[in-house]
């Protein structure tokens, strides 16, 4: 049902039990003022609009419009439920959170009369909570503060059980994590924050180098606790490891000119990249077996020619080789027609 403007003021005039001398003495006008509204003869001032709205319990686009936004009032129903909902589950972990803090503090003093795995728990809890509580409090730059934060309150856990067991692999386990988050989180930060235009450019290159240095980096500091806790004093980094990284990081390289940076249309890419696997795919593991040999000593396999009629050692590896670089042979060939036929178009 449509109403105007002056219908709509003294029904929900009336609703809310209101004569009009009533709601003239609220608003600081006369009682023919209020009857010339509602008789559509005059209308209210634009700045008597929100104060109105709120005497009978409409908004001031529902007044205007004078119409119900049912819309509109489900919404902000299920607004005011979800933020009821978000308090309680904030409440509820804060005062989890509490209780387990307040318990383990009493505990550990009544039991070894002084805080130590108290820390521990400690600091479990500020992880947990960074991922619970921290985000219904982050308004700007949520990326960057809800990421790192755990990440920092990780490292803290694995500094302090560290201490507690007193041994020295700290930078051993917490160096991968440190690796694992700058490659999952680097991209998406050169992205969405402002960053020169260069760094946007050439981001997948730039991520790629870092990844690369940072990688090193780890796998030095996994030797070095190897050797330094005595269980082995091969030094594998440098005769094996970091050839493959480097032969990788090339890979790598080549499909990101491939993909970011040629004209082709993406079905001569898709193109390019598989006859880049298939071309790789035996050197790469006659490679990987040469520096196996060089380094562990290993008893080098005899060349088996291909043989789909036999399934038994040593005929498997190469019968799935064969298979796997003629289907990446054929795809690339099937992809190339395509991005032709297209090109033509």
């Amino acid at each position: 049902m449509e109403f105007t403007f002056g219908e709509f003021l003294a029904t929900k005039r009336k609703e809310r039990g209101l004569t009009q001398k009533d709601l003239a003495k609220i608003l600081y006008v006369s009682e023919s003022t209020i009857s010339k509204w509602e008789q559509n003869r005059a209308n209210p001032d634009i700045t008597v609009i929100p104060t109105l709205s709120k005497i009978l319990g409409v908004s001031e686009h529902e007044l205007i419009t004078a119409s119900i936004d049912t819309e509109q009032r489900e919404k902000d129903k299920q607004a005011k439920k979800w933020k009821r909902l978000t308090y309680g589950w904030n409440l509820f972990f804060i005062i989890a959170y509490g209780i387990a803090l307040l318990t383990c503090f009493i505990c550990n003093l009544a039991i070894n009369h002084t805080l130590s795995w108290f820390w521990i728990v400690f600091s479990s809890l500020l992880l947990c909570a960074s991922f619970t509580t921290l985000p219904q409090y982050v308004k700007k730059f949520k990326l960057l503060i809800l990421s790192i934060t755990p990440l920092l309150c990780l490292i803290l856990l694995l500094g302090i059980c560290c201490v507690y067991t007193f041994g020295n692999w700290f930078w051993v386990v917490t160096f991968p994590v440190i690796v694992g988050f700058i490659m999952v989180f680097l991209p998406i930060y050169i992205k969405v924050y402002n960053v020169p235009k260069f760094i946007k450019n050439h981001k997948f290159i730039l991520c790629s180098l870092i990844n690369l240095l940072f990688t090193i980096a780890m796998l030095y500091i996994i030797e070095d606790f190897v050797i330094a806790n005595n269980f082995s004093n091969l030094e594998w980094v440098t005769n094996f490891a970091l050839p493959i990284c480097f032969y990788c990081f090339a890979i790598a390289i080549c499909i990101i000119v491939i993909i970011q940076y040629s004209k082709m249309n993406s079905w001569f890419k898709a193109s390019s990249t598989l006859l880049l696997f298939a071309i790789i795919w035996l050197p790469t593991q006659y490679i990987l077996n040469v520096l196996l040999f060089n380094v562990w000593d290993i008893e080098k396999p005899t060349t088996i020619i291909p043989n789909l009629g036999k399934w038994v050692q040593p005929y498997i590896n190469n019968n799935v080789n064969f298979i796997l670089i003629s289907s990446l042979l054929l795809l690339s060939i099937v992809f190339g027609i395509i991005g032709a036929l297209r090109h033509k178009k």
